[in-house]
């Protein structure tokens, strides 16, 4: 007992050290990129806790992630996806997009995170991948006519659990392209779905307010 306990509160203490780096760094870091990361990651620790070995790349991981250092963290992360099973290397890979990100390098970031559509073995991670990547693609306006079929395999798939936020893309990718109203109807599809989470509904009410 005392043994998960202890566990508990370490990580309480690196959940606070990764909500404190992502307030200081919130405008150059993707804010569902990280949460998802750092959701992951803590299910994944607390999983496999009994496992020595993993429990030493999960620490590793977010000692990573709190190396301010981005050459670095880079370093490390590399050291830790080749150690490492397949779980921690998928994780080490969007963390590392993030900081290819922060570095001004954005197709470094697409390499990373298309490795992580081609090599992962956990659907869940391939899809949050498919959807940061067509969210880089619409910010660079690169690869829209596919990432716009991506995401369509999302948004016509209702039992898809990523549905509204891809919803949510295809809405700034058509703007992006010009299709003011083809984008006006993907937002308006994200406030009437009760699937869409209070602040996406939000976030979208605001931008059709400025439409």
């Amino acid at each position: 007992m005392n043994e998960i306990n202890n566990d508990e509160i370490s990580f309480d203490v690196r959940k606070d050290q990764a909500i404190a780096f992502y307030k200081k760094n919130k405008k150059k870091i993707s804010n569902i990129a990280f949460l998802i990361i750092l959701a992951i990651a803590a299910y994944f620790f607390f999983k496999t806790r009994q496992n020595e070995a993993r429990t030493d790349a999960a620490r590793s991981l977010y000692s990573a992630m709190m190396n301010t250092n981005t050459q670095q963290a880079l370093k490390n992360l590399e050291t830790i996806a080749k150690k490492s099973g397949y779980t921690y290397s998928d994780l080490v890979k969007f963390y590392g997009a993030t900081l290819y990100e922060k570095n001004g390098d954005p197709n470094g970031a697409k390499e990373v995170l298309q490795r992580v559509i081609n090599e992962t073995s956990h659907p869940a991670f391939k899809a949050i991948a498919e959807l940061r990547l067509a969210q880089l693609n619409i910010d660079l306006g690169s690869d829209l006519e596919q990432t716009e079929s991506l995401l369509k395999s999302y948004t016509e798939n209702a039992a898809s659990p990523w549905q509204m936020q891809a919803m949510e893309l295809l809405g700034a990718l058509q703007l992006k392209k010009g299709s003011k109203e083809e984008a006006i109807n993907s937002f308006n599809e994200i406030i009437k779905s009760d699937k869409s989470p209070v602040d996406m509904v939000t976030r979208t009410k605001f931008i059709l307010a400025t439409l």
